[in-house]
């Protein structure tokens, strides 16, 4: 792996980090007693509003976890072949 390589890495998995400890967070919201289902629903519609995205939060997570299941395929593709990327060591880790 690249030193660009991992310098991606590593600020993705400082983003997922921060992500995850957000999502933990609107978890305990909306796990809270006093949200009941119809709550839960304006909450969630909402969320879908308010997202400066086409479509709004849901069509966005959707793009992300596509795209994330696209590099993971891509991924798995090369090393079936035996191929990398330019710049990356074959047997690297």
């Amino acid at each position: 792996m690249t030193g660009r390589s991992r310098a991606r890495l590593g600020r993705v998995r400082a983003l997922l980090g921060i992500a995850q400890l957000a999502l933990q967070q609107v978890g305990g919201h909306l796990n809270a007693d006093d949200v009941d289902a119809r709550a839960l629903a304006a909450i969630l519609g909402e969320f879908q509003e308010d997202i400066d995205m086409p479509g709004g939060l849901f069509p966005m997570l959707a793009q992300l976890v596509s795209a994330a299941a696209r590099g993971h395929r891509r991924a798995r593709l090369r090393r079936a072949r035996g191929t990398t990327l330019p710049g990356h060591d074959s047997g690297a880790a």
